[in-house]
């Protein structure tokens, strides 16, 4: 059942955190500046301290707003507060129309109401909290009707102890950032604290070519090898070799210190050169790394080998110098709208690393068997046997050989955790991962019972290990493929004798639990606070792929991108969530082209059952007829039972997108 939080709580959490801000100059993160151009289609400049909104006016043209940066930061604190007010207004508007919520504050339910609410999919305690929301506006430091779309300026300025007249710009913020959490987290805690996959891969990389340069200059002073090769090239601030910028001139450094390491310097002409380390894994590995295996050939080497890692040795003995791992999150939530790229991202991350992994779906009817495993009847061939007397003799054919029969047995089968828990602890010299597909379809306590203590870890290691039941200990200890009965003496080495006897479950620091989670499905099972605080969560914004998909439908192309924009913020302009929006990998495409079939029967359904049915259909633009006037029926994109591209297609004109060309027949 989904959760309405007590909204008086969360306004004085709100209050305490923002009185704790001092209020002074601040520069918006550069990652701000790149990723918000427009702020509800209204253009925006920076300056340093400051920025300019551009608003659209129909009288006076051109109107400026001028707001300082303590604006953004004070719209962030409480964008938690505004997506919760938002969603007690679409369970108000489940069971009050908007005449009832004008004139509800201060007065009673009628039994009607009572029961309504009573039958909404909600607990207890939030169907009080509802109650309390429509009828006692004091409770959330409401001003105006719930029934308007501004309803939820006052208690945000009241909360910020800001004038309304003045100030009320930094509520609209606020509904800005409401969807943009990645964003949010950039203001209040800093650029630096985003960090995606390709951020921790980049620092990986970093580290390790700190450390391999750093033995080869005390080895070779000035890395004269590497100049003998004479294909270093200066630039103004920079040396590169083969393409690769190596060196950055210790005159003329960056802003970001982080940028270079002061340790390592070396003279090459007149000039003094620092490692330089703005560039990415793969200008490493492409332009770098062959390069230096052929100036320090028979002497040094490094490579990256097959588990992923990067890896420096000297040649002649093979000794290992250097062995930086990317050090992966242990656990670890890609979350976003459907379409986002979630799989896609873990796909890249983990399969096209060759690295080992198990899969699994979470769903409506997951459990703990289905999880970890359990007693299930299997059909074995055995010896048939017959009585004589009182001894059991085996039957045998006329040609002597034993006969055999079919029976069915109990065994107990291992499912995805088990699988990838005894495969980690079994190759604990790589990353092994646990792959959970859409994880909130399920009811994680239901599924991870007392594994959820598991979670906990230490030093990568689960720091309270649990004793599992007789069922799971025998089959650990028992079972050859899945178990560790059959485990090599080197792997038995390596694992506590507590671990191989079943007695005791730990995860290993190497295993790693992945998972996707779509938005649009968040009411399923909704995952508890504490479960939550066992994972590192990565959002995944909705962006354009480059990969100029086009939707081709009753003759005509039509840009796929240009159309996400487009019915995004129709969808956002019912729902005020990025929830329920598209992203680009939601269709996939045929040699670049998404046809009519797939453009009705997956986006088209999706947008209709999943979105607009919830919201009032009427205030939509998209499924409009010709005359703008009477709404389309899912049955009108069919004619003669195939799909009718000419209202498929009107779909597309409502959005005010532009046909570029007649597609050939």
């Amino acid at each position: 059942m989904d959760e309405l939080r007590n909204l008086n709580e969360m306004y004085s959490r709100a209050a305490e955190s923002f009185n704790r801000y001092e209020g002074k100059d601040f520069i918006l993160p550069q990652v701000f500046k790149d990723e918000v151009k427009e702020i509800n289609s209204n253009f925006v400049t920076y300056n340093e301290y400051s920025a300019v909104i551009q608003t659209k006016g129909i009288q006076n043209g051109v109107l400026s707003i001028y707001l300082p940066n303590q604006w953004f930061y004070i719209a962030s604190f409480f964008t938690d507060f505004y997506n919760e007010l938002q969603k007690y207004k679409r369970y108000a508007l489940k069971v009050f129309s908007k005449e009832r919520l004008k004139v509800l504050n201060g007065l009673s339910l009628t039994l009607d109401e009572e029961k309504l609410i009573h039958n909404l999919s909600l607990e207890d305690e939030s169907k009080n909290n509802l109650k309390r929301f429509v009828t006692d506006y004091s409770w959330w430091y409401g001003a105006k009707t719930i029934d308007r779309g501004d309803f939820y300026v006052s208690p945000i300025l009241n909360s910020a102890r800001l004038v309304n007249a003045s100030q009320s710009f930094v509520a609209d913020l606020c509904a800005f950032l409401s969807d943009k959490p990645q964003l949010v987290s950039a203001i209040i805690n800093g650029e630096d604290h985003i960090e995606s996959i390709e951020l921790l891969r980049q620092k990986a990389a970093a580290t390790f070519l700190k450390k391999a340069m750093d033995i080869t200059l005390k080895k070779d002073a000035n890395f004269n090898r590497l100049e003998s090769l004479n294909i270093y090239s200066q630039t103004a601030v920079s040396l590169k070799i083969n393409s690769f910028p190596l060196g950055r001139d210790f005159e003329q450094l960056p802003n970001r210190i982080d940028d270079v390491d002061l340790n390592i310097n070396w003279f090459f002409g007149n000039k003094k050169y620092v490692l330089y380390l703005e560039w990415t894994p793969e200008m490493m590995e492409k332009s770098f790394f062959p390069v230096y295996n052929k100036a320090y050939q028979g002497i040094f080497r490094m490579e990256k080998d097959s588990t992923g890692e990067y890896v420096f040795y000297e040649e002649h003995n093979k000794q290992l110098l250097s062995r930086f791992v990317i050090e992966y999150p242990l656990q670890q939530v890609f979350y976003g709208a459907p379409g986002t790229g979630k799989s896609n991202t873990i796909k890249k991350d983990v399969d096209d690393n060759g690295l080992p992994n198990v899969r699994t779906t979470f769903h409506p009817d997951s459990d703990y068997s289905t999880f970890v495993g359990a007693y299930k009847p299997t059909s074995v061939e055995v010896p048939m046997m017959t009585m004589v007397g009182t001894k059991a003799l085996p039957v045998e054919n006329a040609d002597g050989t034993p006969r055999t029969e079919k029976k069915i047995v109990y065994e107990f089968v291992p499912q995805a955790f088990l699988k990838a828990y005894t495969g980690a602890w079994k190759n604990q010299d790589k990353p092994f991962f646990l792959i959970i597909e859409e994880i909130n379809r399920g009811n994680c306590a239901q599924i991870f019972g007392d594994l959820f203590q598991l979670l906990d870890r230490k030093n990568g290691e689960s720091e309270y290990p649990i004793s599992p039941d007789e069922d799971i200990r025998k089959f650990l200890k028992t079972d050859k493929k899945y178990g560790f009965a059959a485990v090599t003496d080197e792997q038995k080495a390596t694992i506590p004798e507590e671990i191989l006897t079943g007695e005791l479950l730990k995860l290993p620091k190497n295993l790693h639990i992945w998972a996707t989670m779509n938005t649009s499905d968040q009411s399923l099972f909704p995952i508890d606070s504490a479960f939550k605080r066992r994972w590192d969560w990565q959002y995944m914004p909705i962006e354009d792929a480059g990969k100029n998909w086009k939707i081709e439908v009753n003759g005509h192309e039509y840009d796929w991108w240009n159309f996400l924009i487009a019915i995004n913020k129709e969808v956002f302009a019912l729902t005020h969530s990025e929830d329920k929006q598209l992203g680009y990998f939601f269709a996939k495409a045929e040699n670049n082209k998404i046809d009519a079939q797939t453009l009705v029967n997956k986006v088209y359904f999706y947008l209709w059952t999943d979105v607009f049915k919830d919201y009032e259909f009427e205030s939509q633009k998209a499924f409009k007829k010709a005359d703008g006037n009477e709404a389309i029926a899912f049955k009108d994109f069919f004619k003669n039972g195939k799909v009718d591209e000419v209202m498929a297609e009107q779909v597309l004109i409502n959005l005010g997108l532009n046909k570029p060309a007649e597609t050939e027949e």
